[in-house]
């Protein structure tokens, strides 16, 4: 035996195998055993790695634009000190040398002695693998990325003929496109002369509105003063800085960045031109936009959010939205710019690398990519964009809608703003004349509707569940021809009454029971969560319940803070502190672990009278929490039943978090809940174990409990009911008495 980590000479080459002398005795070691290290000189290499990337590198940064199959040998360009340089296509591609190793001519195959690349090209819609038949067989040894433009050498039937790394392979004609070349002066050309046209219409349902005051905005902007969505008015007259805080010694939010970087104070300078049509609103423009190209080029930008992935998708839709008015403003060479920019933005958004898949930042991703695609329809690379913004946005709601209809990112908040993308799909591939797209989207749309029916609270707001943010009222804009719709966000003024009073969503994790429709803001309104699908805007919220009865919030969450994730009040409203749930051993759980089957409801059942609902909660080591919920609609009382096993002994607390203006009463085991003085409700606690009971108010050490959030504004101080109890398995029953 050669030993791990031991080096061995080699004394030839024998096919698969290095022959080898050994004690004095010719032995074989086969090739894909051993990996063979490099000297100077050497042409050829080994690919020891599975699906082994190929860069380029012609922007400055490294995208990816094939792979090569372990176990095949390439040719060497030259060597790039950690790299090797390829020849690939009419370029050069790179690869790491520590996932190759040393090999010779003659393992090869197919080597190319006869090929030319011609004139021709492809564009590659989906990764495509790259086929030897030299063999008699076709085997796959590399692979083109999506996007990569690729040179021909010649038809072969329902093939093409390419030389890949000095090798020749075949590309199926089907799976690629002939990449019509256009010159980028011609096309600059084009687009600066061209009119309004049917697909600039199309994409202004993509557009960010401008702020009502868009012209006094605008005219600050022409003076260095910018306002930067709702974070505040700045100065810039130094030079925007997009990188630093504008202000002195005060830090910003993630937020802040992420909306200077998406740049949507320009739809308020086109719109502010587009009324009095002053030129200085697009020069202005295209001095912002130009700052920032300069400053921030991929991979070494000002701040780490200038290249967000959200951010990088709705910026560019705004400057197509800002050059689609400035084309014929501009001179040739700022539209240049212009255009090679969003180029630039487009493959990148188009590579998965970058993609933020099965998320809704993918979605506005594969938004950008439609938009661009169809407003640059004459561009060769236009079906690319199209292509791939399309079949990822269909598989992004194949994931995250379910069955019933419900946007699985835990959020009421989200499924409105989805459902608005979605709307906004429809009409776009309506007008588009694509019939397939629109009645996928269509459906999508009408499906969607029946969740917003039931979460709706009596008083026509949201419950503020996940990052689901407070004083969110449901636009009436939406489902304009459902009347359920109408009826729960009128409270019932318009519309048709919902046959039920309660509704499970059993796939979403979702249930929510009420008294009675007619009773309008007085009703009574539960929501039950059992729900973890997605990392995305999920909170630590595993069986939490809402209560709402008699007009207003009784049992409630803190609702978010924000996307500052290193403030502490953020971090309090992601956690199980803020949400109606159990907490272990003085710890509760993290936002996101990955164990997304390990939350979920087990049973419902509904009848006139009584609703029920269970879920089970096994994130906790160890800990198994299932809790009950049974609604008694004659007797107004919701029971909440938790029961919690372990193999040993463990401190449980449960929370309840009373909405703002309600004052607990704790007696005994009963608790009377007041506002203004007025008892609106009680609870009822009972175990058979030893418990006590406490409240909290406002607390921040050791941990935060007991606060209400809106957003980053200052929290307010509101109760927080803890039963806790010391013990390996317990059950504990909490009575309301609405």
């Amino acid at each position: 035996k050669i030993e791990k980590g031991e080096k061995f000479p080699i004394a030839t080459d024998y096919g698969n195998w290095w022959r080898v002398l050994y004690s004095d005795q010719v032995g074989y070691v086969h090739k894909d055993s051993v990996k063979a290290e490099f000297k100077n000189g050497d042409n050829y290499f080994r690919v020891y790695k599975d699906d082994l990337p190929v860069y380029e590198n012609e922007k400055g940064y490294l995208m990816k634009i094939g792979e090569l199959d372990k176990g095949q040998v390439f040719p060497i360009a030259t060597d790039y000190g950690n790299w090797w340089r390829i020849n690939f296509g009419d370029s050069f591609g790179y690869v790491r040398k520590s996932n190759t190793g040393y090999a010779t001519k003659k393992e090869m195959r197919n080597i190319n002695k006869n090929y030319v690349n011609s004139e021709k090209k492809f564009l590659v819609l989906n990764n495509n693998s790259v086929v030897d038949n030299s063999s008699g067989e076709l085997v796959p040894f590399g692979e083109l990325e999506k996007g990569v433009i690729y040179p021909i050498a010649e038809d072969y039937g329902n093939w093409w003929r390419i030389i890949y790394l000095g090798r020749v392979g075949f590309v199926k004609k089907s799976e690629v496109i002939e990449y019509k070349l256009k010159s980028l002066d011609e096309l600059i050309e084009e687009y600066k002369v061209k009119g309004n046209s049917d697909s600039a219409s199309r994409v202004k349902l993509f557009y960010t509105n401008p702020n009502e005051n868009y012209i006094s905005i605008a005219n600050n902007m022409l003076n260095d003063i910018f306002t930067i969505s709702s974070y505040g008015t700045f100065d810039f007259s130094n030079g925007i800085p997009w990188g630093e805080s504008p202000l002195m010694g005060e830090e910003m939010s993630r937020s802040y960045y992420r909306a200077l970087h998406a740049q949507f104070f320009l739809n308020d300078l086109v719109a502010a031109y587009k009324e009095n049509h002053n030129k200085e609103y697009i020069q202005k423009g295209f001095e912002i936009i130009e700052d920032w190209i300069s400053n921030n080029p991929y991979g070494n930008s000002r701040h780490e959010l200038s290249w967000h992935d959200e951010a990088s998708a709705r910026r560019l839709v705004t400057w197509i939205n800002f050059f689609d008015t400035a084309k014929s403003i501009l001179n040739k060479e700022q539209v240049r710019l212009l255009f090679v920019s969003m180029s630039e933005h487009a493959d990148l958004l188009v590579s998965d690398a970058f993609h933020t898949t099965h998320t809704n930042h993918g979605m506005f991703q594969d938004e950008a990519l439609i938009a661009f695609g169809d407003y640059f329809n004459e561009f060769s690379k236009e079906q690319l964009y199209s292509v791939v913004g399309k079949t990822r946005l269909k598989d992004y709601f194949n994931h995250i809608v379910s069955r019933e209809g419900v946007h699985l990112e835990h959020s009421p908040g989200y499924h409105l703003t989805i459902a608005k993308s979605v709307k906004r799909y429809r009409d776009f591939f309506s007008a588009l004349n694509d019939l397939n797209q629109y009645e996928y989207y269509d459906k999508l749309y009408n499906r969607m509707a029946n969740y917003y029916v039931w979460v709706i609270k009596p008083d026509g707001t949201l419950p503020l569940i996940g990052d689901t943010f407070k004083n969110v009222k449901p636009p009436t804009n939406l489902w304009e021809d459902n009347p359920f719709y109408r009826y729960s966000l009128t409270q019932g003024r318009e519309g048709l009454r919902p046959e039920k009073t309660s509704e499970v969503y059993k796939d979403a994790g979702y249930a929510i029971f009420r008294d009675d429709w007619e009773k309008g803001k007085d009703a009574t309104y539960i929501h039950f969560t059992a729900a973890y699908h997605t990392d995305y805007h999920k909170h630590s919220d595993d069986l939490s319940v809402w209560i709402y009865t008699k007009g207003h919030d009784l049992i409630t969450e803190a609702g978010p803070n924000g996307y500052d994730y290193d403030l502490p009040f953020t971090e309090f409203g992601y956690s199980s502190y803020a949400h109606n749930t159990l907490i272990v051993n003085d710890a509760g759980l993290p936002r996101t672990d990955g164990k997304y089957d390990s939350t979920y409801l087990t049973d419902f059942y509904i009848d006139d009278n009584l609703s029920s609902v269970t879920g089970v909660n096994r994130r906790y080591e160890d800990v198994e929490h299932n809790r009950n919920l049974k609604y008694n609609k004659n007797s107004q009382a919701v029971t909440v039943t938790d029961t919690i096993k372990s193999s040993k002994e463990n401190n449980y607390k449960l929370l309840w978090n009373l909405a703002e203006g309600v004052v607990p009463q704790i007696n005994g085991n009963q608790i009377r809940l007041l506002i203004d003085g007025k008892e609106v409700a009680s609870m009822e606690i009972s175990s058979s174990s030893k418990f006590s009971i406490k409240d909290v108010n406002g607390q921040t050490s050791p941990e935060i409990l007991g606060w209400h959030l809106d957003n980053g504004k200052e929290p307010t101080k509101t109760h927080a009911i803890v039963i806790e109890a010391q013990e390996k398995d317990a059950e504990i029953v909490t009575t309301f008495h609405l």
